[in-house]
């Protein structure tokens, strides 16, 4: 058994050996081998006696035993082999790992660079984007811009580029720029003088040079210009850029303020003037009120009753003349701050003609001269205007005309114009006076201004006349121009809007112009107003006009006059008694005019009650009426206006009420049959026919009137009736005059019945009109 186990120790041995031999991994591996093995070994070992076959067995499973071991080995060295092999492929592939984690780290850190880098190129790209948009923005403003920016070559000088507004300006394309140089558009400049004016900039003396020059546009027109010119580059070369602004705009206002300063000084020198012209116009009058006054006053008990008459006569002309001053002045200033209100109405301009013809035929007559009036043409039979403002134009410009007119005379004509689809009547004003110099034409129509000093001290005036005429027609939609030769005459043309006449009848007109001899004029101022005896009640403050108004009303007729010194008196008096019309003053203490007029309306008080005001603007006659008042009449009263009006409303506040049906003929003086002749003296041609084209307008007139009323259309009504009251006391009829003013006075807002009988009355006097055959009249 020794060599038994012998070779048992050696095998043994030997798979120790192999063992320890053996990786840590293949010992695993090996682990069951091993323990089969030192099982077998371990049972031969415990055989005693082995038989031989035991032996020989043992022996062949030793040897096979050891042939196991060896090819064990020789796997395990395989597995060993192949286990190094696959641990240098997994060493050799975590070194590949590692060079690639390394290279994948480079490779990130370089994305990284690119990454900053990109970024950094965004941002730039960024930032060069904005840029060329700025640049972009910039360049559209620059070449829109008013500016004119020139780029031309630093040789050649011709034109690179040119913005939009130079283009604009100069009317030539880029195209046709190209061709030209600087002082190809800069008249009378040479290429020589334009490098001379360049040299600073070439010699490198100064970097900017200024300009003041002309730019000559493609269609030969010339406009100023200024701006500056300076070295630069463009597109890579060399350039010259000129900015240029062109200053037509500032030099059109500089020049405007040079004249503004020149009239400014002219006005302030105008009006120096016109302080002295008025300090003389106001103090003449004034002296005539205040010495025959104080003369009335001292020697009144001396004098004789014609000479304390003419005395009186120099006090009241003294005073109009002073009012019509004012009157100018007010009328001015209205117009300058933009109160003046227009009235437009529906109004006859015949009529007007007539009424202003008749009015200043007097004053022409006291100086030996002719006022004619000439209608060419058809016109229409109302236009649409201001009838007031317009008769204020007219009696302006003919009294102006008489007044500078020493010999022959005034002649108006009168036509209808188109301008567009505006309707216009012209007026030409024209007469035979002194004439105005060629360089005075402008100034006359400036306020303060007369064409010279002379003519104030010669006709006197305030130089304001022409200017409120100008800024009067102007008004009325039209103007006025004015053609004049001095020593010859005057035509002064006026050109009014007179709305649309559609439905207007278009008239042939006479030249009668209602025009009344002096002798008529001064009986129908004079002529005494006899008021019914009515009980009236003052309501003022001032103890002189308390005084006046009581002595006009009781030397008119009126029975009873009371007197309250302010509204709240003047109302307790209307409830205590009744009176049959109230004067108001509307500026007063305590209680005024107009919160008394509405308290009188307001307890049911309906008598008239007329407003007295210093305020004479339009606006305040509404304030009246709205306060309760029935008329209006400004201060200072005009003795005749006054009464008349007082009549019209005594009048009308007498009208039958609205139940009685019949006509109040017994009120209405009664006619005989005797024929009403013309105060004129129509033995004279001129007068004759004037009484002539009275009868036909007469008839015309009373057709008219009939028609209104049929239409009951008060307004015509009462325009037919005040045409008819100024052209039959032009005429020499005056009888027509009193009634034409009450149907006037109320058409408006009477009873119709007394309209009716109004126009009856008025239908009797025209039958009673006698006209004169043209076999009478004498040259």
């Amino acid at each position: 058994m020794v060599g038994a186990n012998d070779s048992f120790s050696k095998i043994r041995s030997l798979l120790d050996e192999i063992k320890d031999s053996l990786s840590p991994q293949m010992r695993k591996a090996f682990a069951a081998v091993d323990a089969q093995s030192r099982q077998t070994l371990d049972r031969g070992e415990a055989s005693s006696q082995p038989s031989p076959d035991a032996r020989a067995g043992e022996a062949l499973s030793l040897k096979r035993l050891e042939i196991i071991v060896a090819e064990v080995r020789r796997e395990l060295e395989k597995s060993e082999f192949r286990l190094a092999e696959s641990e240098k492929r997994s060493h050799d592939l975590a070194l590949s790992q590692a060079d690639a984690l390394v290279n994948s780290a480079e490779i990130i850190e370089e994305l990284e660079e690119t990454k900053n880098a990109l970024r950094a190129a965004h941002q730039i790209e960024e930032k060069a984007r904005r840029a060329a948009e700025r640049a972009g923005s910039l360049g559209r403003i620059l070449d829109h811009s008013g500016s004119e920016i020139y780029v031309f070559d630093n040789r050649s000088l011709k034109f690179v580029y040119a913005n939009q507004g130079a283009k604009s300006n100069i009317g030539y394309s880029m195209r046709e720029l190209r061709e030209l140089t600087p002082y190809d558009i800069k008249p009378g400049v040479s290429a020589e003088q334009f490098e001379e004016m360049l040299a600073p900039l070439r010699a490198g003396a100064s970097s900017t040079i200024r300009i003041t020059t002309k730019h000559a546009r493609k269609d030969g027109s010339l406009y100023p210009v200024e701006g500056t010119v300076h070295e630069s580059t463009f597109e890579g070369r060399p350039a010259f850029v000129a900015v240029m602004l062109n200053v037509t705009e500032r030099h059109r206002i500089e020049e405007e303020l040079r004249e503004s300063k020149n009239k400014a000084v002219a006005a302030d020198i105008a009006k120096s003037q016109f302080l002295a012209n008025m300090s003389h116009e106001i103090r003449t009058p004034l002296n005539g009120v205040i010495g025959f006054t104080d003369l009335l006053i001292k020697e009144g008990a001396k004098l004789t009753d014609s000479e304390r008459l003419e005395h009186l006569a120099s006090v009241r002309s003294s005073g109009k003349h002073l009012l019509s001053l004012i009157n100018n002045i007010l009328d001015l200033s209205k117009i300058e701050s933009g109160k003046l209100e227009l009235e437009c109405i529906e109004y006859s301009p015949q009529a007007i003609m007539a009424e202003t013809i008749s009015l200043l035929r007097v004053t022409a007559a006291e100086k030996g001269l002719w006022l004619k009036n000439e209608w060419v043409g058809l016109l229409p039979k109302t236009i649409r205007t201001d009838p007031t403002r317009l008769r204020q134009l007219l009696v302006n410009l003919i009294g102006n005309a008489i007044k500078f007119t020493d010999k022959g005379g005034v002649r108006l004509v009168s036509r209808m114009e188109k301008q567009g689809e505006q309707n216009l009547l012209r007026i030409d004003v024209i007469d035979t006076g002194v004439g105005i110099a060629a360089d005075k034409l402008d100034a006359i129509f400036d306020p303060f201004s007369q064409a010279d000093n002379s003519i104030t001290r010669q006709f006197g005036g305030t130089g304001l006349g022409l200017t409120i005429s100008r800024r009067l027609a102007k008004a009325l939609g039209g103007g006025l121009t004015i053609e004049s030769e001095l020593g010859v005459g005057s035509t002064f043309t006026i050109r009014i809007d007179v709305g649309p006449l559609d439905g207007i009848a278009l008239l042939k007109l006479s030249n009668a112009d209602g025009i009344a001899n002096s002798e008529t004029t001064k009986k129908s101022e004079t002529a005494a107003v006899v008021l019914p005896p009515a009980r009236i009640l003052i309501v003022e403050d001032g103890e002189i006009n308390q005084r006046l108004f009581v002595a006009l009303l009781q030397c008119a007729g009126v029975e009873q006059v009371d007197i309250a010194e302010n509204g709240e008196i003047g109302v307790q008096r209307a409830n205590e008694n009744t009176y049959d019309l109230i004067l108001m003053d509307m500026q007063m203490p305590v209680m005024d005019g107009y919160t008394a007029a509405s308290e009188l309306r307001r307890q049911g008080h309906c008598m008239p009650i007329v407003a007295l005001t210093a305020h004479a603007m339009k606006g305040d006659r509404k304030k009246c009426t709205d306060a309760g008042c029935t008329d209006y009449l400004p201060k200072p009263i005009v003795t005749e206006d006054f009464l008349h009006k007082i009549a019209e409303l005594l009048a009308d506040a007498a009208t039958p009420s609205p139940n009685i049906e019949t006509k109040d003929t017994a009120s209405r003086p009664q006619r005989n049959d005797k024929k009403l002749v013309s105060t004129l003296p129509t033995q004279i041609a001129v007068f004759q026919e004037i009484v002539q084209e009275f009868g036909v307008m007469l008839e015309e007139l009373m057709r008219d009137l009939h028609s209104a009323a049929r239409a009951t259309d008060r307004g015509q009504i009462a325009q037919l009736a005040h045409n008819l009251a100024g052209t039959a006391g032009g005429a020499g009829f005056n009888d027509f005059t009193e009634p034409a003013r009450r149907l006037e006075s109320i058409a408006p807002n009477g009873q119709f019945s007394a309209i009716l009988a109004t126009i009856d009355e008025l239908d009797e006097l025209a039958h009673c009109v006698a006209i004169p055959e043209c076999a009478d009249a004498t040259i």
